[in-house]
C-alpha cells in the first residue's frame, strides 16, 4: 500500500535551482519523450523549465518533489521507476557540482587536496549544510564505526508516503556518485537504512567508510 497522503497542505519547498539539477538528471536517464510522459500524468508534480518562462524562479513544494517519484513509479512500475531514480541521482550529480560546487568550496583546490578520507568526511558536512538551505529539511552527518550516517529530516522524496519499503532511491544514487567523485573513482556501498515512509522519524542514508575497490 502506498499513499500520498492529499489531506495535508504542504507549504514546504525546495530551491527551483536544485530541482533543476533533479530533473537534468531525471532527463539524461528516461530522455526528453519520458519526461514529458512522467508530467504528463499529472501527479501532483510540475516540469520546471529548462530556461526562462514565468515558471523558472518558482520552488518546488514536497508535495510536488514526492509526486514526481510516484509518478516514476506509475509509468515505470514500483521497481524500475526506483531504479530510474537511483540513477536519475547519480547522474545529477555532475549538474549539481556545476550549479553549487564553487559556491560550496567543493571544487577549490584545498578541498581537493585534502586526505580522501578527510575530503570524503568534510564533503558529506559541506552537502548537509547546502541542502538545509537549498530545502526546508534538515540534514545531518554522523559517524559510527565504519560508517558515515546522512540523516535527513522532512525528506520530499518520501514526503507524507506510506510504503512497505524505502523509497528514497534519488538520494542513495546521488551520494553513491558523490563519493565515487570525491574518491577520484572509488566505490563506497550506500544504503538507505531507515525511511520516513516506513515510520522512521528521519531518512538515514548508511555509507561505507571502506571502499568496495
Amino acid at each position: 500500500m502506498d499513499n500520498l497522503n492529499r489531506e495535508a497542505t504542504v507549504t514546504l519547498s525546495c530551491s527551483n535551482l536544485l530541482m533543476q539539477v533533479v530533473q537534468e538528471g531525471v532527463r539524461e536517464i528516461i530522455g526528453q519523450a519520458g519526461v514529458n510522459a512522467v508530467f504528463n500524468l499529472g501527479l501532483r508534480t510540475r516540469l520546471l523549465p529548462q530556461e526562462g518562462g514565468p515558471d523558472f524562479e518558482q520552488d518546488l513544494t514536497f508535495e510536488e518533489i514526492a509526486g514526481l517519484q510516484i509518478a516514476l513509479e506509475s509509468l515505470y512500475g514500483p521497481r524500475g521507476g526506483r531504479g530510474i531514480a537511483l540513477r536519475a541521482g547519480r547522474a545529477s550529480f555532475p549538474y549539481f557540482l556545476r550549479q553549487f560546487g564553487e559556491r560550496a568550496g567543493l571544487t577549490q583546490m584545498d578541498f581537493r587536496l585534502l586526505p580522501t578520507q578527510a575530503r570524503l568526511s568534510s564533503g558529506l558536512d559541506v552537502l548537509a549544510r547546502l541542502l538545509s538551505n537549498l530545502c526546508h529539511i534538515t540534514v545531518r552527518v554522523e559517524e559510527t564505526p565504519g560508517h558515515w550516517l546522512v540523516l535527513v529530516e522532512n525528506c520530499p522524496e518520501c514526503w507524507h508516503r506510506q510504503t512497505q519499503e524505502v523509497v528514497c532511491h534519488f538520494w542513495v544514487g546521488f551520494l553513491q556518485e558523490f563519493m565515487a567523485w570525491a574518491s577520484n573513482g572509488r566505490y563506497y556501498a550506500v544504503v538507505e537504512s531507515q525511511c520516513s515512509a516506513l515510520g522512521a522519524s528521519a531518512c538515514v542514508f548508511q555509507i561505507d567508510q571502506q571502499a568496495l575497490d
